[in-house]
């Protein structure tokens, strides 16, 4: 599912699996550790991801740790 079609749902599923794209995200960077940091806006309000080594998506806590898994992948277009 892309991010358009996540946030279109009528009847939104539970963890579903949401490709995320560059085009997507507010900001995309990597960091220090070499995670790459994603925000996005939902609903009008941002959120601060970071990938593990498989591109999953995690929430992040106050100092940047991975948190919660998201129903989120990263996908770089280039």
């Amino acid at each position: 599912m892309t991010f358009t079609e996540y946030l279109n749902q009528p009847d939104p599923l539970y963890m579903p699996n949401v490709i995320i794209t560059e085009s997507d995200c507010d900001t995309v960077f990597t960091n220090v550790k070499g995670d790459i940091s994603i925000s996005l806006t939902i609903n009008g309000k941002r959120y601060y991801y970071v990938t593990d080594t498989y591109n999953r998506l995690w929430t992040i806590d106050s100092d940047g740790n991975k948190k919660s898994r998201s129903c989120f992948s990263f996908q770089r277009t280039h």
